[in-house]
Order: structure tokens, then sequence, then C-alpha cells
């Protein structure tokens, strides 16, 4: 559990210094168990989340909104010695941003046609977490619990996880969290696809020095870069994507907001239906 000395140490001082921000120093262990603290919840207690954000093409510095992508997630974290390991489902929706409806089709930036949108849907997978991490693992398309090929070729990907240092500013705990991922069709060659995504966590810093608090509510502003994927058909015009939005850790699939739940019951129902057993457990 987080020292509570050491966030009280953190408050006190950003009272005494009156400046905006505080950057506590913290470690590593106690970093890692707040992330998943406002994350999740610290003893496998089965956790939700909800993301609401705009998704835009960037080609030669012409910025062009796609669309609206709202998503969900089931969560459970379990602690693996000086590591935390989530299982975790997602399911994302892509709208039209003028009519909120599901897209179907989308004409990129300088495409010839329009392309399918493919559904996404990803999970149970396992996820690891720790302070400075990184790790290989293959991905196949087609596996349970794997995406498909539309946005992943078979591939060795590797990923990197980073929890940065709290900052305390109003009576709030914010924390970064940072994920980068890059795929390698073949280990060989350069790889593909990439994937970039910052998050900062805000938590009441009264709620995590409670020593009996497995898991706080908690909110989060989101932002990522992510390179064309094969669906896109987007072949020799160079570019990327970018999305940013806000979201928070729900305790139940009745504390996400009402329109993705709509979604979710009708895009995919098993989840809302019974999400312990769509986790896996």
């Amino acid at each position: 559990m987080i020292a509570r000395r050491t966030l009280l140490a953190g408050l006190a001082a950003s009272a005494a210094v009156q400046r905006p921000g505080f950057a506590m120093t913290m470690a590593p262990a106690e970093r890692l168990e707040t992330m998943i603290r406002m994350r999740g919840d610290t003893t496998g207690r089965i956790v939700f989340g909800w993301l609401d954000a705009v998704r835009s093409t960037v080609i030669d510095g012409e910025i062009r909104p796609m669309c609206r992508m709202v998503a969900a997630t089931v969560a459970r974290f379990e602690r693996r010695n000086d590591q935390f390991e989530a299982t975790v489902l997602e399911v994302a929706y892509y709208l039209d941003p003028a009519t909120n409806a599901v897209l179907k089709t989308f004409r990129f930036p300088g495409a010839a046609q329009d392309v399918t949108v493919p559904v996404y849907r990803t999970g149970p997978v396992k996820v690891r977490y720790g302070i400075d991490f990184s790790e290989w693992e293959e991905h196949t398309p087609g596996e349970p619990g794997k995406a498909t090929s539309a946005f992943a070729p078979k591939s060795s990907v590797h990923l990197e996880r980073n929890v940065g240092f709290p900052t305390v500013e109003d009576g709030s705990l914010f924390l970064r969290s940072d994920e980068y991922g890059r795929v390698y069709p073949d280990k060989s060659k350069p790889p593909t696809v990439f994937y970039r995504e910052w998050m900062i966590w805000q938590a009441r810093a009264d709620a995590l020095l409670k020593s009996n608090a497995t898991s706080v509510p908690s909110t989060f502003a989101y932002s990522a870069l992510s390179s064309w994927r094969p669906w896109m058909q987007m072949g020799d015009i160079k570019g990327h994507t970018a999305e940013n939005g806000h979201g928070a850790k729900a305790g139940s699939l009745e504390k996400i907001p009402s329109m993705l739940r709509e979604l979710i019951k009708s895009q995919d129902p098993d989840v809302l239906a019974d999400p312990a057993r769509a986790l896996g457990s």
C-alpha cells in the first residue's frame, strides 16, 4: 500500500510553496500502486472504464476530424510480485461526429474510394504494468482474444509502459501513464504500425490517503497517435491519426454514460449482460 506519509508530505509541501503544482518524489512501487488504485482495484475486483474522444487524420500538417470514438473497458488487476497483470476486454465504436450514428464506411483524405469501417473488440487479453516496463508479444489475428487483421497483421509487437511522477494541485493528485507499441511483421525489417498513448489520471488526494482504499474514483485525460491501420487502405499516403478525449473509471456499467451503454447493448450485448463472463471470470 502507498505510504501515507509520502502523500501527506507532498500535500504539505505543495501548500507551503504556494505554487500551482508540486511534483512529489515517490518510490517506484508506490507510483505503480497509486496508478493501479486510480485505474483499477488492487484486490482483483472487476472495474469498468469509459472514453469519449475525437479521432483525426493528419496528412502533411492537414488535420481533419475523422470520427467520434467512444469506448468501454472491463478489467481485473492482479498483483504479480513487483508488477500488476490486468485482464482487459475493450469495445470501441466509431461514430459520425455530426449524427453520432455508427460509421459503416469512410473516405480518407486523398483516397479514391470509401472503405468499410470494421467493428473493434479486443480481449480478454493479459496486460502487464510496471514503472518502466518493456516486453514482446506475438499477435496472431483470428485467435481468441486478439484483434482482427484489420487492425494489425500477424506480427511481433514491442510494448513499453511507463508511470510518471505524481503532481498535487488543489487537493487532487495527477499521474501520467504512457504506452508505446511498435509492430514488426518481420523482426529483421523495420517496424510498420505504431501506437503511442498518453493518459493523465486525476483523483482526490484525500481518497488516496485512506489506508484501506484499494480503489479510488478517478478521471483521465487521453491523447494518442497511431499509424494507418490495414483497414484504412491508405497505401503510400504518408500520415497518421491523432486522438484526444477524456474518460473515467466506473464502479459498474450503470455508471458508464447512457449513450455508450446503449451502443454496448446493441453491438456487444454479452458484455452488458454478464461482464464477468465476457472477461473470462
